[in-house]
Parts: structure tokens; C-alpha cells; sequence
């Protein structure tokens, strides 16, 4: 009521929770031929983001797109401006092909602000990691952009990591052969404690030599594709983009394959 003879109205729109308050300021012109103004609501609270993918720590292949899930919410005045970062670089899409980035741990952060200048941040680190088949892929794409310029390299480099591919599966074969002897030996109830002992301890040092030949095998050969790569680069038939990538990629498989 604003006086005895007259009464005015003003709605606003929103969402509020069970039992939760909110105040408005009302600004008042009684000259004004809208006595009222619009109600603005006083809004303290933060929008809420929730990232559901990544999730913190998850691994992807550098042959990966990413699709960021995620959901950005303000009850009372309404979303301003969200905004993604990885690394600190805006993107406008939620789907990224990682072969733009490089091996190792990143950082996704999404900021949101609501129309009354409140701001919420969520963050979560994702790791990029390599195989032989996302490496294999990671030469297609290079030869692809034209990156790789040489298409008997491009066979050649495809084909030597298929080559480690095959010899670390013959490995990961006698490997597991072993590691089926050790579980079938502690469960042999035929055998005496002395003799089990003494089998598994056999056993254990073939994995731990077995484990050696494959580090050894694999790592020369890697060290061949290395070779290829610089002979590759030498005769300007690759750009440093590409070769950065691949080297990239076999660093890592050393370490990790």
C-alpha cells in the first residue's frame, strides 16, 4: 500500500529452497509514473558449477577427444558469463582433441558469475598419457596435416611401433605364464613348505630377469624409431611440431610401456 488511495505492485521471478530468506531492494519515486522500480534482489550467494567429467586424476590417450561434462547453476539471479580454461587458456567448446596438447598433467577450471557479481570456480587436473596404438594414431595425424611429408617414413615409423607392440605382447605372455606358476605353486597343497620355497623363488627370478629383457628389447628399439625420426627430420621430411610429438610419445614409452 502506498497510500490511501492508490496500491501498487511489483513481481520477480526466481527459485528459492524450503525455508531459505532472500531480500530485495525496493527503490521508490513517488514523482515517477512507475512509482516502483524493479525488484533487484540482494544475491550473496555463488553460483554452483560441478564438473562430472573429468574426473580429478583421470587418464586420457593423447588420441583422445575429451568431452568436459559439467553443469553451472544460479538459483536467485540467473547466470552471467561461465567461462573453461585449460591451463589458463579460454576455450569455447566442451569437446577437445588432445592432440593439440601435450603429454602430461593439465588443469581444467571452470568459472561462473551470476548477474550479481558472484563468482564460483571448480577445478580438476586430468593426466594425458600414451600407448603404442595412440602413438601409431599421433603419426597418421601428423602425416594427415601434412606435418610428415613422406609417406615411406610415415609406413616406416607406423610399422616399427607395431613391431614393439608385437614384442612386448610375446612378453607380457611369458610374464603372465610365470606369474600363473607362482599362484599355482603357493596353492599346490602336494608340496612342502621347503619346496615351495624354493620353486618360488626360482620363479621370482625369471620375472625379475624376464622383466629386465623386456626393458632392454623394447627400449632398443625405441631407440631405432629414434633414429628413423631424426633421419626423418634431417631431410626436412618432418616439422618440429610432429617431431616433438612422436619423441614425446617414445619418452614416455620407456618409462611406461
Amino acid at each position: 500500500m502506498i497510500d490511501d488511495d492508490k496500491q501498487i505492485d511489483q513481481e520477480f521471478t526466481g527459485q528459492i529452497a524450503p525455508a531459505q530468506s532472500r531480500d530485495f531492494t525496493i527503490n521508490y519515486s513517488a514523482q515517477a509514473e512507475n512509482p516502483l522500480s524493479d525488484l533487484t534482489p540482494i544475491d550473496t550467494a555463488p553460483p554452483v558449477v560441478v564438473i562430472t567429467k573429468p574426473a580429478e586424476s583421470e587418464q586420457y590417450l593423447h588420441s583422445d577427444s575429451l568431452a568436459i561434462d559439467y553443469t553451472a547453476t544460479d538459483d536467485f539471479s540467473g547466470l552471467a558469463t561461465t567461462t573453461i580454461t585449460i591451463d589458463g587458456q579460454a576455450i569455447t567448446t566442451t569437446t577437445i582433441d588432445l592432440f593439440d596438447y601435450s603429454l602430461g598433467t593439465h588443469n581444467l577450471t571452470i568459472t561462473a558469475i551470476d548477474k550479481a557479481g558472484n563468482q564460483a570456480q571448480q577445478q580438476v587436473n586430468f593426466e594425458i598419457i600414451a600407448n603404442i596404438d595412440s602413438t601409431i594414431s599421433d603419426i597418421k595425424e601428423i602425416y594427415d596435416r601434412g606435418w610428415l611429408k613422406d609417406q615411406v617414413y610415415h609406413e616406416l615409423l607406423k610399422d616399427a611401433f607395431k613391431l614393439v607392440k608385437v614384442e612386448a605382447k610375446y612378453f607380457d605372455k611369458e610374464r603372465e605364464l610365470i606369474e600363473r606358476l607362482i599362484k599355482k605353486t603357493g596353492e599346490d597343497s602336494k608340496l612342502t613348505d621347503k619346496q615351495k620355497q624354493k620353486l618360488l623363488e626360482q620363479y621370482n627370478r625369471e620375472l625379475a630377469e624376464l622383466k629386465q629383457r623386456r626393458a632392454k628389447a623394447i627400449n632398443k628399439n625405441l631407440d631405432l624409431i629414434i633414429k628413423l625420426l631424426n633421419r626423418a627430420k634431417d631431410k626436412n621430411l618432418i616439422n618440429q611440431a610432429g617431431y616433438d610429438i612422436i619423441l614425446g610419445d617414445v619418452d614416455y614409452l620407456k618409462i611406461n610401456l
